[in-house]
């Protein structure tokens, strides 16, 4: 069997420059978070694209999104039958990384840029390794990320700073799937979330 051909560092590196320059130049992207708001049922987003895909209880994957970015692969939905659409989490597409991260860091940084100029400075910034880890130095940064060693992730509190579009939370958080393999977690919790816990909750023990 043929081996799959892998990427360089210059062709990783030009599709990651890629992806930051359209991300920049599309104007909106995460307008209502890519088009998607607190309370929207399944009917309403089957309205945009073939029906979501059912994973576990409530929660549901759509590969596209009626303002669709292309920086994520792939969006997980929470939706409560009663409350709708409660949480929104898009996955980026995979980043092939060197050692050093460097173009993880890249996108991370990238997208958090973006998320601050609209929503303000995160309540939350993260970029620390725990200390005595065997994977400090930065020729180990993603074997400290993979570990779960090094978090790098920014949060921004609807309690401290009022967010647009009934935002409660948004959190980035940069995760490593392998030492050369990484993505991005974007998720936007709506103020509905509370609500669409208290029915899980009830649901479940009517279930006993």
């Amino acid at each position: 069997m043929a081996r799959k051909p892998t990427q360089t560092r210059s062709q990783q590196f030009a599709c990651v420059m890629t992806l930051i320059m359209v991300s920049l130049t599309t104007p909106n992207v995460w307008a209502k978070p890519f088009g998607l708001e607190m309370g929207m049922s399944l009917e309403q987003l089957a309205a945009y694209q073939p029906r979501p895909v059912k994973k576990q209880a409530d929660v549901y994957r759509i590969e596209t999104a009626p303002l669709h970015s292309s920086n994520f692969d792939h969006y997980l939905l929470r939706i409560d039958p009663e409350h709708g659409l409660c949480v929104v989490n898009a996955i980026s597409k995979d980043i092939f990384a060197e050692p050093e991260g460097a173009l993880v860091q890249m996108s991370y940084t990238n997208l958090k840029t973006q998320l601050t100029t609209k929503y303000g400075q995160p309540a939350v910034d993260v970029d620390k390794v725990i200390d005595g880890s065997i994977w400090a130095a930065p020729q180990h940064w993603m074997h400290s990320l993979l570990s779960r060693q090094r978090t790098l992730t920014a949060i921004w509190s609807g309690e401290q700073t009022p967010l647009i579009d009934n935002i409660a939370d948004i959190a980035l958080t940069a995760r490593a799937k392998s030492v050369t393999t990484a993505n991005l977690s974007l998720t936007y919790e709506f103020k509905n979330l509370g609500a669409c816990r208290q029915a899980e909750q009830k649901a479940n023990a009517a279930a006993l």
